[in-house]
């Protein structure tokens, strides 16, 4: 989000938007009543310490680039390269809630989210709602009901080997990116 940010609006707001978070921080380690350096690191330290099964992720860039590599580091580059790409690409949108669907489906397509962190698709589904005159908006929201509710219904009924969901997902997930990017926002 700084980075879109930064594209849209200029180094001014991402700065204006960390205070916010700061205070959050700080808010939650005293509540916490935890060391504010602790609560700052912690989410890194999950992550690092294999706290995040990437095996239970459901199909994002991060995942596949860290199937096909073993580099951290290059996961992490390409990871961020694309991140500032399509930083650049949604910040040219004029629509915020074009820009909202853009950016959730975004993160959901960069970076390794759980099947209940889908609830993101929201915006997309009500951009494509208030759109529904065209095949594609259909298809869009087909592809955000198959996440909410298909997804689980196939892991059930059958056996699929996770590569073959992971890039099943993948590539709905472009195609739900590129199907917000295209369409006009009535």
């Amino acid at each position: 989000m700084a980075v879109f940010l930064f594209f849209k609006y200029g180094i001014r707001k991402v700065i204006i938007s960390f205070f916010s978070h700061i205070l959050g921080w700080l808010f939650f380690s005293f509540f916490l009543k935890e060391n504010i350096f602790y609560t700052l690191i912690q989410p890194l330290i999950v992550v690092h310490n294999n706290g995040f099964a990437f095996n239970l992720a459901t199909g994002d860039i991060f995942t596949v680039i860290n199937f096909l590599s073993s580099s951290k580091i290059f996961s992490y580059f390409v990871v961020l390269c694309i991140i500032f790409i399509l930083s650049n690409v949604i910040s040219k949108k004029k629509n915020l809630f074009q820009i909202l669907s853009l950016l959730s489906v975004g993160s959901l397509l960069v970076l390794p989210h759980l099947i209940y962190d889908y609830v993101l698709l929201l915006p997309a589904l009500i951009f494509f709602w208030k759109n529904n005159k065209n095949l594609v908006s259909n298809i869009g929201m087909l592809i955000i009901l198959y996440f909410w509710l298909g997804l689980r219904l196939l892991a059930i009924f059958f056996d699929i080997n996770l590569a073959v969901f992971t890039i099943l997902n993948l590539f709905l997930l472009i195609v739900l990116f590129c199907s917000i990017y295209n369409q006009s926002y009535k």
